[in-house]
């Protein structure tokens, strides 16, 4: 069965100077969890006039959640105990009046949705402790998204708190909404331990006890990719990374969301026959989405309006070239054959040449339609992963193996450090690929993700080392990489570094 994971964007948060007039302070009170509910409030000061607080309907990556759904008993009130007007206006939104520059707070219950069984990017509460995702129980209030936030937690007494905002003793604290809701916060009793590597300290966090395993092995799986990436970027995005680990043998197979210092991983029954060789693919893929996503991205990202679709036609790059580079990652760290890799990469371009929009959808339209959640789209993840391949091919094939889509990301990667850095649009990922390559390969890339009919992979290959055998068989045509036999010696050494040397 191929790898399940949900990749999703999200931003840590960083130690920042706090507004304290234009805060919003949001507590959360579970105090008793047989009741099965989380009690909110969020309080801000308002002047005079209309205002509207929302439930987001998505959490970027995660498309149609209906959060709204699970909120139940709200209302409002003043410090003086004054109950302030509270309307529902439309299925995610509620419209307060007040009558004058006054504190508000709004209170609710939200339920947990129980209709999601992945969990990783909405809640759970249970005896033992539980999660959340602040999109699914923190209200944001309109024309105060820049606002700074607290976040208070009420727990039962001996209940710990991990979460990678900032703050302690039940209190934290980001710069914004986007950092507050975007942060997953566990709580409850857990068992952890830390990994140090390349001067970072990677937490895990397990909500349970698992079946036995080697630890030690799954220690150094981790501490390998994570080195890799550091490697390959140079630095990294974070001094501490917390890794919420979740026990799910309801689960057959595990899954992960990705955030810049964080990441939430189901560990389903079946990954426990080898935890470290099941969940390696996976913890790389959304590892790698602390650069690919959290700190170089495409726009409009983050969200404005967490009520209705913000389109980007790049998705391709955010989930398949971080598909590409999990392929490379095990080559670089000895964990895979050449073999292995090629077979991995032509199993996934011939599932991507059969999926059914093939020939009437581009991979940019796809990530637009995902959001309509159609009966025949593209798999963004395998046409990017091919995509990345061809990139890095024609990038080293350009430059004689000088550079190659390695120095696109480590350029993206630098970009995002710039003062006001508000992401990449496909212009100008475009010409960074073209600074890169020192000649316009533009055509290439409109060849792979522009166009609706299937690529022409001879063409696109030509002169690489590689190229494609199409197959038949009892289920359709297969595709093959194959490597040509008369390889030129920077052939060579390009297939070399992509694949490994054996």
């Amino acid at each position: 069965m191929r790898r399940l994971f949900v990749a999703i964007l999200l931003f840590g948060s960083c130690g920042c100077v706090f507004a304290a007039s234009r805060a919003i302070s949001y507590t959360i009170r579970v105090s008793d969890p047989v009741d099965g509910r989380f009690h909110v409030q969020a309080s801000f000061a308002s002047g005079p006039g209309h205002l509207r607080v929302f439930m987001p309907a998505f959490t970027p990556g995660s498309l149609l959640q209906n959060n709204a759904r699970y909120v139940s008993n709200i209302h409002g009130s003043t410090v003086s105990g004054r109950v302030v007007p509270i309307e529902r206006v439309t299925k995610d939104e509620w419209e307060v009046v007040s009558r004058a520059a006054e504190q508000l707070t709004i209170s609710y219950d939200v339920v947990p949705n129980s209709t999601d069984s992945l969990r990783l990017t909405t809640n759970f509460l249970g005896t033992h402790g539980g999660f959340f995702q602040g999109t699914t129980v923190l209200l944001g209030v309109r024309g105060r998204l820049h606002d700074s936030a607290t976040l208070k937690l009420e727990l039962p007494a001996g209940w710990k708190i991990a979460t990678n905002l900032v703050g302690e003793r039940s209190t934290y604290h980001a710069p914004d909404y986007a950092a507050l809701v975007l942060a997953p916060v566990q709580f409850g009793d857990w068992t952890e331990r830390d990994i140090s590597t390349h001067g970072v300290n990677v937490r895990l966090v397990f909500d349970a006890p698992l079946p036995p395993y080697d630890e030690a092995k799954l220690d150094e799986k981790i501490a390998k990719i994570v080195d890799h990436h550091i490697r390959l970027f140079g630095s990294a995005p974070f001094h501490d990374f917390l890794v919420l680990f979740h026990w799910r043998p309801d689960l057959s197979f595990g899954g992960g969301v990705a955030r810049r210092s964080a990441m939430v991983m189901n560990i389903g029954k079946e990954w426990m026959s080898d935890l470290p060789a099941k969940l390696g693919e996976t913890f790389a893929h959304e590892m790698f989405h602390a650069w690919n996503f959290a700190s170089f991205y495409p726009r409009p990202v983050p969200p404005t309006d967490y009520l209705q679709p913000e389109y980007t036609t790049s998705a391709w790059f955010v989930e398949g070239v971080t598909d590409y580079y999990v392929m490379r990652t095990f080559a670089e760290i000895g964990q895979s054959s050449r073999a292995r890799l090629m077979s991995w990469i032509s199993q996934d371009m011939t599932e991507f040449e059969k999926s059914p929009a093939r020939g009437w959808m581009s991979l940019e339209e796809a990530d637009i339609a995902s959001w309509s959640e159609p009966v025949e789209s593209l798999p963004m993840d395998l046409g990017g992963e091919v995509a990345g391949l061809i990139l890095d091919l024609t990038i080293r094939r350009a430059t004689g193996n000088r550079a190659s889509l390695d120095d696109v990301l480590r350029q993206l990667y630098k970009d995002s450090m710039a003062p006001r850095y508000d992401g990449f649009t496909e212009a100008s990922l475009r010409q960074t690929v073209n600074r890169v390559a020192g000649r316009n390969l533009t055509p290439v890339m409109d060849a792979i993700v522009k166009r609706q009919d299937r690529c022409d992979y001879s063409a696109l290959l030509r002169d690489t080392g590689l190229s494609v055998r199409a197959t038949s068989g009892t289920s359709g045509k297969s595709l093959e990489l194959e490597i040509d036999p008369s390889l030129t010696d920077a052939q060579r050494q390009a297939l070399d570094d992509i694949f490994g040397d054996r």
